[in-house]
């Protein structure tokens, strides 16, 4: 994969720490909300094996769980879907 500029995205282990929330919150409200995110607008996925160098650096860099395999990150959209209801954050 070429070089990603993803200074703009947002990992779940960074949702999660900003929202105060255990590990596992923002990946919920992601399955939660799957339907109304879009793949390249909300967020983009790497491959464990494809992308392996890039997430590994972001491992190494703290912006990601310890133990994230394949990886997706949230585009400024995605992420406002994801934290605009917080009155259903334990979905």
């Amino acid at each position: 994969m070429n070089a990603v500029d993803l200074s703009n995205f947002t990992s779940f282990r960074e949702l999660d720490v900003q929202y105060a929330q255990d590990k596992g919150w923002a990946f919920k409200r992601f399955k939660h909300l799957n339907t109304e995110l879009v793949e390249g607008e909300d967020y983009v996925w790497f491959h464990q094996l494809d992308d392996a160098k890039l997430i590994n650096q972001l491992r190494e860099a703290g912006r990601i769980y310890a133990s994230t395999a394949n990886l997706v990150m949230l585009s400024p959209s995605g992420t406002t879907k994801i934290t605009q209801d917080l009155s259903n954050s334990s979905t």
